[in-house]
C-alpha cells in the first residue's frame, strides 16, 4: 500500500475553529511502515490504522494485565489484572481469549495464594502461549536455599500453556528460575558457589543498589520467543540485565543444567544489560537500566536475528531504543573465560524526544524502522534508521474515563506496549477493515489516507466539479461529459461504482461508515469525507 497526504481546505461546520491538537495522529509520512497498530490501556482494545481510524475494538470485564496479541486467526489472545496475594507492578491473574468479532472464547484466572501471573504473554506457532508469573519462595525455603534475608521471594516462572476446552488449561512446560541460584555465604548450604565462575545462574544474594531488598526479586517485564532456535528471552528489570533460555528442554531437563538443544538444560545461555550482577564488570560497564520488551528482530526483516529494547532509564531524563546482535559460533553464544558476554558496541540506537521510566517498548519493522512505545505518556512513534520521524501518535484514551476530547490535555493514558501488524498477516484475511471513527471525540477533520492508487492528482480538470467534500447523506458533483467513477475507502476497497451524466449528479453515501474516501474518475482522484 502506499501514502499520500493531499493538502486540502476543509470547511468544519459551527464555524472556524482554532484548536491546538493534543491527541491521535501527528504524523503520517510515506517512509511509514503500513498496518494497523494493537493496543489496551482500558477495558477497551483498539486496532487502528495509520491514519489512527479504528478498525476493530475488543470489550474486556478486566483492565489490562497487561499483554495483548492478535492470533494468526483472528483471535485476541489478552491478559486482564485480578488482586490477590501478588499484587506487583504489572500484575495479571487473568487469561482472556476473545473472537475477531468480539465475543469471549475462553477465559482463565492464573491467581491463588502460590502464584499469579504478571506482565507479558507470548503466541507461540504450536496454538499453546507463554506466561510470567510470580511463584512463591517462603522466608524459610529462602533461607534453606542460601539466601541471607529473612523475607520471602516471588520467584520467577515461565509457563507453557495449552488452552484446553472453554475455561481450562494444561501446564505443557515450565522453567523456574529457583532451579537456577547459586550463593557464596553459607558453604552447607545448598547451591554454593562463585557466580563469577557460574554465569549460567543467577546469585541468589545480589540486591540491585537501585532497587534494595523487594520480594519481587527479579521483576520479569517481557517474554519473546525465536522458533528457529526454539529459545525464550526474557527482560529483568531489576537486574536490567536481559537472559536467553533454552526452550527445547523438558520440564525435567529445564530443572537442571542439561539437556535441550543447548546441553546446559535451564541454565542462562546468554545474558546482556549488566556484567556487575554476574561478577563480570562494574557500573561502568553496565548497558541498560530498567530495560523492557526485549524483542528478536524477525529473520526475513532488516538486521534479522538481532535483539531490541527499550532502555528506560538510560540517562536521568531520557530513554532510549537500542538494537544489537550477540556474538555466537553457530548456535552457541559466545563468552571468553572471565569475560563478560558481548558485544562491546550496539548495533544501533535512538533517543528522541521521549521518557519513559516505566513499562515501553520498541518493535522493528519490515522497513527497517523502529516503532515505539513511550509508555508512560501514551506516545508512540516511528523513525526511521536516518533518525528521521515518520509516525507520531498520542493514545487518546484513558484508562478508566474513557476517551479524551481533541485539545484537552492527554492524562491516564499511559500503555504497556504497541504492536503493528502488517496489512497481509493472517488474521485480516477475509475481515472488514473498513476505517471507523477516531478514539478521540471531536476528533479534527483529517486529511490522511491511505490507499492502492499509485498517483493521485489533485490538479482537477475544468470537466469536474466537487461542491462540498464533507457530506452527510450525499456527494454532488459537476461533470462536462458522461463517464463512471469508482468510489474506494481508505484502504483501497471498492465501495462503489456510479455512472454519471453530463451536468449535475448526486451520489448517495447515506449507508456508508464515517470517514474518508476517494472519488476516483478519469484517472483523477476527488477526496470527501463522510460525517
Amino acid at each position: 500500500m502506499r501514502y499520500a497526504s493531499i493538502a486540502i481546505f476543509l470547511i468544519i461546520m459551527n464555524g472556524l475553529i482554532a484548536q491546538e491538537q493534543t491527541v491521535g495522529l501527528f504524523v503520517n509520512e510515506e517512509a511509514s511502515s503500513n498496518g494497523y497498530t494493537l493496543f489496551t490501556n482500558s477495558r477497551t482494545t483498539h486496532l487502528i490504522d495509520n491514519c489512527g481510524f479504528q478498525v476493530n475494538t475488543w470489550e474486556s470485564a478486566f483492565t489490562p494485565g497487561l499483554g495483548v496479541y492478535l492470533l494468526p486467526n483472528g483471535n485476541l489472545l489478552r491478559a486482564g489484572r485480578v488482586s490477590g496475594v501478588f499484587n506487583g507492578g504489572g500484575v495479571g491473574g487473568q487469561f482472556e481469549l476473545f473472537s475477531w468479532e468480539g465475543n469471549t472464547l475462553w477465559s482463565y484466572r492464573f491467581a491463588d495464594e502460590t502464584r499469579h501471573s504478571h506482565h507479558d504473554l507470548e503466541p507461540l506457532p504450536n496454538g499453546n502461549f507463554l506466561a510470567l508469573a510470580w511463584t512463591l519462595m517462603t522466608a524459610e525455603e529462602a533461607l534453606a536455599s542460601g539466601r541471607e534475608f529473612d523475607e520471602e521471594v516471588w520467584i520467577e516462572k515461565i509457563f507453557e500453556i495449552k488452552i484446553v476446552g472453554s475455561g481450562d488449561i494444561e501446564i505443557v512446560w515450565e522453567w523456574s528460575l529457583a532451579d537456577h541460584l547459586v550463593q557464596d555465604a553459607f558453604p552447607d548450604k545448598p547451591n554454593f558457589g562463585m557466580i563469577r565462575e557460574n554465569p549460567g545462574k543467577m546469585n541468589f544474594n545480589y540486591i540491585p543498589a537501585d532497587q534494595g531488598l523487594e520480594r519481587d526479586w527479579a521483576h520479569f517485564n517481557a517474554i519473546a520467543y525465536n522458533e528457529r532456535l526454539d529459545q525464550i528471552a526474557v527482560s529483568s528489570r531489576n537486574f536490567s540485565e536481559i537472559w536467553i533460555l533454552d526452550h527445547s528442554t523438558t520440564t525435567a531437563e529445564a530443572a537442571t543444567s542439561s539437556g535441550g538443544n543447548s546441553g546446559k538444560g535451564g541454565d542462562i545461555l546468554y545474558r546482556y544489560g549488566n556484567p556487575q550482577v554476574y561478577d563480570r564488570g562494574n557500573s561502568n560497564d553496565q548497558v541498560f537500566f530498567n530495560q523492557h520488551n526485549i524483542e528478536w528482530i524477525r529473520d526475513d526483516f532488516p538486521n534479522g536475528g538481532s535483539l531490541s529494547v527499550f532502555n528506560n532509564r538510560w540517562q536521568n531524563d531520557r530513554s532510549r531504543v537500542e538494537r544489537w546482535t550477540p556474538p555466537m559460533d553457530g548456535d552457541d553464544y559466545i563468552l571468553e573465560q572471565g569475560r563478560a558476554f558481548g558485544p562491546e558496541e550496539l548495533d544501533w540506537s535512538y533517543a528522541g524526544d521521549f521518557y519513559s521510566m516505566r513499562i515501553s517498548g520498541v518493535q522493528f519493522m519490515e522497513n527497517g524502522n523502529a516503532l515505539i512505545c513511550s509508555g508512560t505518556r501514551g506516545h508512540f512513534l516511528e523513525v526511521t534508521e536516518d533518525e528521521n520521524l515518520v509516525w507520531e501518535y498520542i493514545n487518546p484514551m484513558r484508562s478508566t474515563l474513557g476517551p479524551i476530547a481533541q485539545g484537552d490535555e492527554p492524562f491516564q493514558n499511559s500503555t504497556f506496549r504497541i504492536l503493528r501488524y502488517r496489512p497481509d498477516y493472517e488474521a485480516f484475511i477475509g475481515r472488514d477493515l473498513t476505517p471507523g471513527d477516531p478514539i478521540e471525540l471531536d476528533p479534527f477533520v483529517s486529511d490522511c489516507l491511505i490507499t492502492d492508487i499509485e498517483e493521485v492528482n489533485t490538479e482537477l480538470n475544468d470537466d469536474i466539479k466537487l461542491y462540498q467534500n464533507i457530506v452527510q447523506e450525499r456527494v454532488e458533483i459537476g461533470m462536462k461529459k458522461s463517464t463512471s467513477a469508482k468510489i474506494l475507502n481508505t484502504n483501497g476497497v471498492q465501495m462503489g461504482n456510479e455512472n454519471l451524466q453530463k451536468g449535475q449528479n448526486y451520489i448517495n453515501v447515506s449507508s456508508y461508515p464515517t470517514g474518508m474516501y476517494f472519488l476516483v474518475i478519469d484517472g483523477q482522484v476527488l477526496k470527501f469525507m463522510k460525517i
